[in-house]
């Protein structure tokens, strides 16, 4: 599996640049400074491009799954965010394995030698699938363990990378779930512990930060981290905290204000698409 720590090219939508210039000319110019190339996505229906661009499992195996997700789907004015990628990825010149299984690339960590989605994939696609074979068609479609974990209904989107990321080896980091929500906290923690030892962020701050779930958002490539930030009490200690969690990365470990993307309800992991290129 090509985890994010592998990578070396940045994506982002062209809606992105759209809608908020400033931030993605900030990003561009920092991934450019060390030397990871940033290029836009033609052809994209909106700013989201984790969600609809394929799985890279290896070097040159990409899985396509169908991107028609719920939240989208059954809203007539949101239908016309869906993204296609097909035309995107022949204009990059990537040809893909193609799948009928609804994801969304948000719902999907990639470790090592697992995969990490939160149990909104069984949801989606429980009128196809039974869960058992939801999950035979997902290992064999990645080619290694799929982990599901629990889906906070709460959170309409049921995206793993607002919840944890994968460090290395045997080890991830929860988000501040135990700061807001400790019973789901506790369920997620417990799910991820049978195979992985669990970091958590957490901070001590007078008054939360509304956008504080977002710090585990960040972007990861082979040269840099990037960490969201809002100007917020939080932003110190998040980046604290990731920065002793990544020691390989040193002084490679930045923080960007994203307060626009964020009140749409994402964050940096969200609007990037990174792959390891040819």
């Amino acid at each position: 599996m090509i985890t994010d720590a592998q990578t070396d090219t940045v994506f982002i939508s062209k809606q992105t640049f759209q809608q908020h210039p400033r931030i993605t000319q900030r990003i561009i110019r920092l991934l450019k400074s060390h030397n990871v190339p940033c290029k836009l996505l033609l052809h994209t229906n909106d700013s989201w491009c984790r969600d609809y661009m394929p799985i890279q499992t290896s070097r040159n195996r990409f899985i396509q799954y169908y991107y028609f997700p719920d939240y989208l789907r059954n809203n007539s004015i949101d239908i016309p965010y869906i993204t296609d990628p097909t035309q995107t990825l022949q204009d990059l010149g990537i040809e893909t394995i193609k799948t009928d299984i609804i994801i969304d690339g948000g719902n999907v960590i990639k470790c090592d030698d697992c995969v990490i989605m939160t149990e909104k994939v069984v949801e989606e696609n429980r009128r196809n699938y039974s869960k058992v074979e939801l999950i035979a068609q997902l290992e064999s479609l990645f080619q290694c363990e799929v982990l599901l974990i629990y889906w906070d209904k709460m959170e309409k989107y049921g995206h793993a990378d607002g919840v944890v990321r994968f460090i290395r080896d045997k080890e991830v980091l929860m988000t501040n779930y135990y700061d807001f929500d400790p019973a789901s906290a506790d369920k997620i923690a417990n799910q991820l512990s049978k195979k992985f030892n669990v970091h958590t962020l957490s901070y001590n701050t007078s008054r939360p930060h509304r956008h504080s779930w977002a710090y585990i958002n960040y972007l990861q490539t082979s040269q840099l981290i990037v960490i969201p930030a809002f100007n917020a009490e939080e932003d110190a200690q998040a980046h604290q905290q990731i920065t002793q969690l990544f020691p390989d990365y040193a002084d490679r470990i930045f923080s960007i204000s994203i307060t626009g993307i964020a009140n749409e309800g994402g964050a940096l992991n969200c609007i990037t698409w990174n792959i390891l290129s040819d």
